[in-house]
């Protein structure tokens, strides 16, 4: 019950602040965050590194489940629901490694074409 509370008030304020911030009398009152001068640019490319890996993970851990999901019992909840829904071992895998292959390509793609 509470998550659903936290997730309504967060939908909420985020809505609020969007809201707001395209309306010119309030836009002017709301804080501005800048990254200018040396500790914004210093900080962006850790953080967006440290964001990278967190996502290359997520995703890499994503697959490994993926894979882990096809050793199970055939008698099990999860050999029941591969079944029930007719999933294939290569299908699954395929569109579960996507994701992490195209960030990665992406990564690559804009590393090469950094001035």
């Amino acid at each position: 019950m509470i998550r659903y509370v936290v997730t309504s008030a967060m939908f909420l304020v985020i809505f609020c602040w969007l809201l707001l911030s395209y309306m010119p009398q309030v836009a002017g009152r709301l804080p501005q965050l800048s990254l200018n001068g040396e500790i914004g640019t210093g900080l962006l490319p850790l953080l967006t590194a440290l964001t990278l890996l967190v996502f290359l993970v997520l995703q890499a851990e994503l697959v490994g489940a993926t894979i882990r999901m096809f050793r199970c019992r055939r008698n099990s909840v999860e050999g029941e629901a591969i079944a029930l829904f007719r999933l294939t071992h290569g299908r699954e895998v395929f569109w579960t490694i996507v994701p992490l292959l195209s960030t990665v390509a992406l990564v690559g793609w804009l590393w090469a074409a950094r001035p």
